[in-house]
């Protein structure tokens, strides 16, 4: 897992979190083990996480697969209010709960 971004809530209260993740599957992994000739590429995703400002009470807000282009890659902000986050996917903006 590889950091991407973090970025402070506008009341300087809590922190978002983007990571990268880069793994294979654990059925994958398990048929390799077995012998089954299974051939299967990494799995990517990028997942954000909220923590408070110290780092506790950390939790998952959301994962989705990781853009091929680099150029791509989620940038989050935080609404005005602290209370979403805002990022553009696939040309798309989304905003999510930070709650």
């Amino acid at each position: 897992m590889s950091f991407k971004q973090v970025v402070l809530s506008p009341h300087a209260d809590r922190v978002a979190w983007v990571f990268h993740q880069r793994y294979l599957s654990p059925l994958l992994v398990l048929s390799k083990r077995v012998g089954l000739p299974f051939n299967a590429e990494a799995i990517e995703e990028t997942t954000i996480y909220v923590s408070r400002i110290d780092g506790t009470e950390m939790r998952e807000i959301g994962t989705a697969p990781s853009p091929t282009d680099a150029s791509q890659d989620v940038e989050i902000k935080w609404m005005p209010s602290g209370k979403r986050l805002s990022f553009v996917y696939k040309n798309v903006l989304y905003t999510i709960s930070a709650l």
